[in-house]
């Protein structure tokens, strides 16, 4: 049984954002909560199934105090904040469970699906709202850039410097081609004559919450300091590049980790919690923040990611700026007067974006020392957040427990890592995981038999190394026809077994001679006498317009190999490699070896519709309608089915992949509403053991409001063609000849 709850919250927008995620998780604990609040952010609260009310009554007033927790942690090195939980620090994470609002528990214990709020706030914009933000966009040179630099209060700590705007102003301008919008509703921020520039006063006018949502929805990345712009991007998904300038207004007090929302520091003045934090946060820590770096950090964002998928675009700018910002050196090493691990990691993780998928990392040699990127180059960081990005993993090899504590507190928040104490040779040696990056950086070059040592690592690795693995040794150079360092044994050797030299700088990396790319866990052989032949690779791609019970399928499928949730609307030609929910232009290599299988799993749209994360901005996004469309899509369902064409396209997607063009790949299509019972022919199709179909999931209860035997005219066209196919049919690619060749003429006889 529901408890009512009624308060007054009359705080600023950034405050309303995160009290209306904690209401979200509220009614999850049967906590209904009616609110008084600022008619313009009332949007905020209905988006999580608040009740609002707008009049003044004697209600208790939420008050949403600060933490305290940023006064406490200590100095004392690594130790000294063991205890600290993000929650403790966080101010919205602080006002959980506080009156009048009743206890649900302690806010570490609601953190983390606290973090995972995201309420569809799109729903709510009327359709008038979007025309208007369409027209004052349409005609504005893209990139789109939000600019946010003077909020109401704590201007001291939290305003951008007049000097340091208009420097960010000159930068973006000339680093970019895009159209400046100053955020700014006193015309209070510099102003700047420009075609490209644009304030909201002078060449628009006020805006509302829900108009703001709006125009954030179409733009290409919000600039802002600690306040409510900034807040709202977490529940609207734009890019967004946080600047704070002040130690005294840290993300981590005020914000929340979001995956689209990076963050520009100075450095050294909140050390223990950048540490803590600046992998969920995404922190850049800078020397100082300048128009020049906060307009650095925007243009990476603004790219396409170098190292990650655009569904990693933050973490994907924290790396950059690890590796082509804090591991750049003015200075020389022991070996040479060029240190460049800038260059060698570039290199290393462009070079594993295209090769692998999910990769398998090692490394000997972890990081011994805080801030070490000129030092050592901090491979453990830079690595360990490329693997727990992409889901793949990294083993750090030590024989000094003392490094790897210091590793350890270091990289906080990735779990990707897994430390090893011992002799990396013989750890090596011992293990019989195959390796796709292998990097050597265990004895320093003091050391007498530093270059034996690292030869001997590699022999005693080279039999988990496979034709596409990487090898990279730091402190290894070139001079006079001969390496000289960590490697200058172990390179030469590798050269004489065919291996070949990508990169040459304070860094050598080596692969095979002829390796190519390779998506996935290469499968060990099988170790029993009787049988001589690898294991069968799988791999599949579950494709579909979403409300179809992709994920589920995508999650039982990983338990017989890699499995890609694919939203896609137009299947490619030929099989490429996939980033995030999409396939690339990258095709797979001419010697792939994996057993592919690519699924379409469709469902009557009027079912897939009411599921709840497959109507919205974010989902239409995903499967790939088209921007101007996404403007008209009404925010209610009902008005959706009462349409004269469908907007979405429905019909559009499933011809796509039960006609299409021509494909080097057969198709399994399938009906969501008749898989169950048609299992057995499904797992005969996907070669799936029968004896699992009494394991798969039951079916699930149906969305509440779907009635499958009723046609809204905008379907009639889609729902004539499912009801025309088979429940389970195998569409074989018409470039090749099918694999499956005993269903061929079920599909001729469907086609004609």
């Amino acid at each position: 049984m529901n408890q009512w709850v009624e308060v007054s919250f009359p705080h600023g927008l950034g405050d309303c954002v995160y009290f209306a995620s904690q209401i979200a998780i509220y009614r999850q604990h049967g906590i209904s909560v009616r609110v008084h609040c600022n008619l313009d952010k009332a949007i905020l609260f209905r988006a999580v199934g608040a009740e609002v009310v707008h009049d003044k009554p004697e209600v208790p007033t939420v008050s949403y105090f600060d933490s305290p927790g940023m006064r406490h942690g200590g100095s004392n090195g690594h130790g000294g904040n063991a205890g600290f939980h993000l929650a403790d620090i966080n101010k919205a994470g602080h006002n959980f469970s506080r009156a009048p609002i009743p206890n649900i528990g302690a806010p570490k214990d609601l953190w983390q699906a606290f973090v995972d709020v995201r309420p569809d706030v799109f729903r709510l914009i009327e359709p008038t709202v979007w025309r208007e933000i369409e027209r004052f966009t349409r005609h504005l040179p893209r990139p789109l850039i939000l600019v946010h630099t003077m909020g109401n209060t704590f201007s001291d700590t939290k305003n951008l410097p007049r000097d340091l705007t208009e420097q960010l102003y000159r930068e973006l301008l000339n680093q970019t081609d895009g159209t400046l919008i100053l955020l700014d509703w006193d015309n209070r921020v510099p102003k700047l004559a420009s075609h490209r520039v644009r304030h909201l006063l002078d060449d628009w006018r006020r805006l509302s919450v829900e108009e703001l949502i709006a125009l954030q929805a179409v733009s290409d990345l919000l600039i802002g300091i600690d306040s409510g712009p900034f807040h709202l991007t977490r529940l609207t998904g734009i890019p967004a590049l946080g600047v704070f300038p002040h130690p005294a207004h840290h993300p981590v007090k005020y914000c929340l980790p979001c995956a689209t929302q990076a963050s520009v520091v100075p450095k050294g003045t909140s050390s223990w919690i950048d540490r803590l934090a600046r992998i969920s946060y995404s922190l850049m820590e800078e020397d100082s923040i300048t128009g020049e770096c906060v307009a650095k950090h925007a243009v990476r964002m603004l790219a396409e990611p170098r190292y990650l998928s655009s569904h990693n675009r933050a973490h994907d700018s924290l790396l950059q700026h690890w590796v082509r910002d804090r591991c750049k050196t003015e200075g020389g090493g022991s070996l040479s007067a060029r240190v460049d691990r800038d260059r060698g990691f570039d290199l290393l993780l462009t070079e594993a974006r295209r090769r692998f998928v999910v990769p398998t990392m090692v490394e000997t040699g972890c990081v011994r020392a805080k801030d070490d990127w000129a030092g050592a180059g901090s491979s453990t960081l830079i690595l360990g957040l490329y693997c727990q990005a992409t889901g793949g993993a990294l083993s750090s090899i030590d024989i000094n427990p003392r490094n790897l504590e210091v590793a350890k507190q270091e990289t906080r928040g990735l779990d990707a890592i897994t430390f090893c104490q011992g002799d990396s040779e013989t750890v090596l040696r011992e293990s019989n995981q195959q390796i796709d990056v292998l990097l050597l950086d265990s004895l320093d070059t003091e050391a007498a038999n530093h270059r034996e040592h690292c030869q001997n690592e590699v022999e005693a690795a080279i039999p988990r190394l496979h034709r596409t693995s990487l090898v990279v040794i730091d402190d290894t150079v070139y001079e006079s026809g001969r390496y000289k360092g960590k490697g200058a044994f172990a390179v030469p050797w590798l050269l004489d077994r065919g291996w070949g030299v990508m990169h040459s700088g304070y860094q050598t990396i080596l692969s095979r001679a002829g390796g190519s790319i390779r998506l996935g866990p290469v499968q060990q052989e099988s170790q029993t006498a009787s049988s001589a032949s690898p294991v069968p690779k799988r791999r599949f791609f579950v494709c579909s317009y979403g409300g179809c019970g992709s994920k589920l399928l995508t999650e039982q499928l990983q338990k017989y190999g890699q499995s890609f949730h694919i939203h896609s609307r137009t299947p490619p030609r030929r099989l490429t490699q996939v980033r995030g929910e999409h396939f690339t232009e990258m095709p797979l290599p001419e010697d792939d070896e994996c057993d592919n299988r690519v699924i379409f799993l469709y469902s009557r749209p009027q079912y897939s519709l009411m599921c709840d994360a497959s109507y919205g901005d974010v989902h239409w996004r995903n499967i790939e309608v088209p921007r101007q469309v996404r403007y008209n899509i009404p925010h209610r369902r009902e008005d959706y089915l009462a349409l004269d064409d469908d907007p979405v396209n429905y019909h559009e997607f499933f011809s796509n992949y039960t006609k299409g063009e021509p494909r080097s790949y057969d198709v399994i299509a399938i009906d969501f509403h008749r898989l169950w019972d048609h299992l057995p022919q499904v797992f005969e199709l996907l070669d799936l053991p029968s004896t699992d179909i009494a394991s798969f999931p039951a079916r699930g209860a149906e969305p509440a409001g779907v009635k499958l035997d009723t046609w809204p005219p905008i379907f009639e066209e889609i729902n004539r063609s499912i009801d025309a196919m088979p429940p389970v049919l195998l569409i074989p690619g018409t470039a090749h000849s099918s694999s499956f060749g005993s269903e061929l003429s079920a599909h001729e006889q469907h086609a004609q």
